[in-house]
């Protein structure tokens, strides 16, 4: 008797215990659906006052993750950021990693907006709200980015987006830094053979690449890299308060100066060259180390090379000012062919003389000087000197950079579409 009653008190706690974590769970459902409405209210919210208060022509969705707090401030950024202030309404995908800012639409400037498109949620209302626009809708991708799936692109085209692809850089492992997926070369070659697709080419190797696949020029767009040129407009002294390249100036040698990536694709034997055979003149490099191609090289020991690490975009326009001239010492191989250096256009509008490798993207700027070989490389450093206080040359330097501004080859990409 006593055990049955035993059973019937653990039978009864045991159907408690269930039914209290059954309703717990209801609970828990409920307010998560009460959650979850409430977030879909808010993005919805947002979405229709940024669409419907906003003064613009197009709509532009970045889609790849470099983010926006990246670092270096590079052809993405410039791009996203003159759309905007040429009447297009800009999202741009944040990186999780970088950009920290923690609202569902994050005001950079007017019409650019900062968003987490890995958010079903937010993506699925963005892409509802936009459904009844009735102007030109971009899905904006690039070649280096390799996880964006080409399935992800064609669900914006099916409604009403068109896609645009820029074709950037020659499609290396030695540039993406890890091996290129097969499913990426497919989306790569889909999208350039598709005509109904924008392909926008940094380099006029790739353009002529696009148009020879193509059999047309039929939505085939060259722009090269370019500059935000009043950004390198400062006072011509503006390094005195950058203790690391004061001191450097302080030794009264010519500066011969080079900022961005130190990679494989950097010759590192002309840079020990340069400096062996030029002892009078310092040397200063500036930029991150993207792999360990620097680290290995023999030109950190060099008393006349100064590594200084990398900086700041918002800082580089001070650093360049101690620059007597500026360099683009890279190897001439298959991946520098297609490059656009955005840091020649830089150099100029800080009206610095320059002095490039045979890469043709220098060589089709007139007043940059190339060096075939290190001797040559050499010849045209000294020249270049002589012409760092010649305002003329300045002058046709700085002429350059404004042709070459962000906002114009956002304009040549605009009236393309």
């Amino acid at each position: 008797m006593v055990g049955k009653i035993l059973m019937i008190k653990a039978f009864t706690k045991t159907n408690v215990s269930y039914y209290l974590r059954l309703i717990i769970f209801f609970l828990l459902k409920i307010l998560n659906t009460v959650k979850s409405m409430f977030i879909i209210k808010k993005i919805r919210e947002q979405c229709r006052i940024i669409i419907e208060n906003s003064k613009y022509d197009f709509v532009d969705i970045f889609c790849f993750r470099f983010g926006w707090n990246a670092g270096s401030f590079q052809r993405a950024q410039h791009i996203a950021l003159n759309l905007a202030r040429s009447g297009v309404l800009v999202f741009y995908a944040k990186n999780s990693f970088r950009d920290k800012q923690k609202e569902l639409f994050s005001c950079i400037e007017n019409n650019l907006y900062l968003i987490d498109i890995d958010n079903p949620i937010l993506m699925f209302i963005l892409k509802k709200e936009l459904k009844s626009f009735n102007k030109k809708k971009v899905i904006h991708n690039c070649s280096t980015n390799l996880y964006t799936s080409y399935n992800y692109l064609m669900s914006f085209k099916k409604q009403g987006f068109t896609v645009l692809y820029e074709y950037i850089d020659e499609i290396s492992s030695e540039i993406s830094g890890t091996k290129i997926p097969k499913s990426f070369l497919k989306m790569h070659s889909k999208l350039i053979k598709d005509t109904d697709n924008i392909i926008v080419s940094s380099a006029k190797i790739l353009y002529d690449k696009v148009n020879k696949i193509r059999k047309s020029k039929n939505n085939s767009i060259f722009a090269c890299n370019g500059v935000e040129y009043e950004h390198w407009q400062v006072q011509s002294d503006s390094y005195k308060q950058l203790y690391d390249i004061r001191k450097i100036v302080d030794e009264g040698k010519p500066i011969i100066g080079y900022f961005g990536a130190l990679a494989n694709w950097f010759d590192y034997d002309l840079m020990g060259y340069l400096a062996v055979h030029r002892p009078n003149y310092n040397f200063v490099l500036i930029g991150w180390e993207y792999d360990k191609a620097f680290a290995n090289s023999k030109i950190t020991k060099l008393k006349n090379l100064h590594f200084l690490g990398p900086k700041k975009y918002s800082e580089l326009s001070s650093y360049i000012t101690a620059f007597d001239i500026c360099i683009i010492p890279f190897k001439v191989n298959e991946i520098t062919l297609s490059t656009s250096p955005v840091k020649l256009f830089e150099y100029l509008a800080a009206g610095k003389p320059s002095v490039c490798t045979a890469m043709p993207e220098c060589i089709a700027v007139e007043q940059v000087f190339i060096g075939n070989t290190y001797e040559e490389f050499i010849d045209k450093i000294d020249q270049a000197i002589l012409l760092r206080d010649d305002v003329e040359f300045i002058k046709k330097l700085k002429n350059v950079a404004l042709e070459n501004s962000w906002n114009n080859k956002v304009k040549s990409i605009i009236m393309n579409w």
